[in-house]
């Protein structure tokens, strides 16, 4: 099986190329350059294997919730290059990747929050387990305030952040917590998973959807941020 990865939902651009189960990764925490780095990466890397998107077997994209920018330039990445190739493209959750990474970084944690930071002082919430692993789901990704978060600790649940506000605080309390960085490597390791049994019907360029957790009617300016506070 041939996968190829992209990460853009954070600060890391990552593109990734799943071999037979061997693993390539091109990196970049440059999030101006996302753009001209994804592209780049991508080229080289199947270049690196004298291969090219047909040879594929699916594409991969993180499909949020993040960045709104570096989501959906990812998924627009996939997309075109899936539908152009005629290739299915896979929406992996962002903080499902994320707790992937945590799950190897920390594998004695079979359970995680995973918790970062979605602006306008609200977070993005992921809970996951780990069992003989495998990275399950026990609720689907949502948006909280913080109080809504504060009742979900203390307990034995490792937070996974990204060095927000609310999960240093956590921490700083005796929480355990971890702060990590999703790549492609982790999208390649959710999608291998997921598609052992085969492709998903539904797995194509255009029904595929990202996950933005919040619509645009939310949106604020820094300058309509700044005259809340």
């Amino acid at each position: 099986m041939i996968l190829l990865a992209i990460e853009a939902s954070a600060s890391l651009c990552s593109v990734g190329l799943w071999c037979d189960g061997e693993i390539s990764e091109r990196n970049s925490d440059a999030p101006r350059a996302h753009t001209r780095s994804l592209l780049a990466f991508v080229d080289e890397l199947l270049r690196s294997r004298q291969l090219t998107v047909s040879d594929c077997d699916a594409l991969v994209f993180s499909a949020g919730p993040g960045s709104f920018t570096g989501v959906r330039l990812a998924a627009a990445v996939a997309k075109s290059l899936g539908y152009a190739a005629g290739k299915p493209v896979l929406g992996i959750s962002s903080l499902a990747a994320m707790a992937q990474a945590a799950c190897q970084a920390s594998p004695a944690r079979d359970s995680c929050l995973v918790v970062t930071d979605a602006r306008m002082g609200e977070y993005y919430l992921g809970r996951y387990r780990c069992s003989a692993g495998v990275l399950l789901a026990e609720a689907a990704d949502c948006l909280q305030a913080p109080a809504q978060l504060d009742t979900l600790v203390p307990g034995q649940a490792l937070i996974v952040h990204d060095g927000n506000d609310w999960a240093l605080q956590q921490q700083a309390a005796g929480c355990p917590a971890l702060a990590v960085q999703a790549s492609a490597r982790h999208l390649l390791q959710l999608a291998a998973g997921q598609l052992a049994d085969g492709l998903p019907p539904a797995a194509s360029a255009l029904s595929v959807q990202v996950n933005y957790l919040r619509g645009r009617s939310s949106w604020k300016t820094v300058e309509q941020q700044q005259a809340n506070h």
